[in-house]
């Protein structure tokens, strides 16, 4: 089984290479002590002439973690389509995106994962199987004023405070992660 997945990263990272391109993300975190939400925007583009169907892997921890996680939701937009999603294990789940020729689809995704210890872990270094930086990738990890972050795997560009809530702020361009987004609590 170890093989076959590591034949289908090695073939799909070639095949994605050629055709599909993921460029952007844009990520929302909400973390409390409970949960560790997360509802992102990804954008892929088809660099091919043919209208094609690409079966997405996304991680959402690797064989060292213990995640327990639910609520997957992922939806074509803009018209916020739910999309089937084709197979789920404890470390991730896939789903399918059509993309026509030439053109770019945005795939808008929601899970929530049941915080087991004190860190929160956002899957950053699978980015790197697409060979190539986002263009574009921001982030924000939302938080209630009093909750207190001991250490982030990448230190925030900015820090708001609205009303009641912390909201850590990160933008990259070219961005290739060195290592997955970690948020350690007090």
């Amino acid at each position: 089984m170890k093989f076959l997945f590591i034949l289908f990263s090695f073939v799909s990272g070639n095949v994605f290479s050629q055709n599909l391109n993921f460029f952007r993300e844009d990520i929302n975190f909400i973390l409390d002590r409970e949960y560790f939400n997360v509802e992102g925007y990804y954008w892929f583009a088809n660099n091919s002439d043919k209208t094609v169907d690409y079966k997405i892997y996304f991680p959402v921890g690797d064989k060292n973690d213990t995640v327990l996680f639910d609520s997957i939701n992922v939806f074509a937009m803009p018209q916020n389509v739910p999309q089937i999603i084709l197979s789920k294990t404890s470390l991730g789940f896939s789903f399918e995106v059509n993309i026509n020729a030439g053109d770019t689809a945005i795939c808008r995704i929601k899970y929530r994962q049941k915080m087991l210890d004190n860190t929160a872990k956002y899957i950053l270094l699978s980015t790197k199987t697409w060979n190539k930086p986002l263009e574009h990738a921001v982030y924000k990890l939302i938080v209630k004023q009093d909750f207190v972050i001991k250490k982030f795997s990448y230190p925030p560009d900015k820090v708001y405070r609205i009303n009641d809530e912390k909201i850590f702020y990160w933008e990259r361009k070219n961005f290739t992660p060195q290592y997955d987004m970690l948020f350690s609590l007090n």
